[in-house]
């Protein structure tokens, strides 16, 4: 199923849950970072975020991305890990 960013009140992983209703878009990537990734990705996707000052918007520039994701390719599979052996 697939939804809008605006639909998604609350997210839930085995790492935690992001209640997200009534936050701005940067509140709500902070609160799935911290509270639903992953901790060995926690510290990238925070870097990423700071990247694209406060958010990964429709005009953030494609090369910030690009980047970001070419330095988390591991042997052909995309992996946020800046080099850590998936699992």
């Amino acid at each position: 199923m697939d939804h809008s960013e605006h639909s998604v009140q609350i997210v839930a992983t085995e790492h935690g849950i992001a209640d997200l209703r009534g936050r701005s878009p940067c509140e709500r990537a902070c609160l799935i970072i911290e509270n639903c990734a992953h901790p060995d990705f926690r510290d990238e996707l925070k870097g990423y975020l700071e990247m694209v000052e406060g958010g990964h918007t429709p005009t953030t520039p494609l090369s910030r991305s690009t980047d970001f994701l070419r330095g988390c390719m591991v042997g052909g599979v995309s992996f946020p890990c800046y080099g850590k052996t998936p699992i």
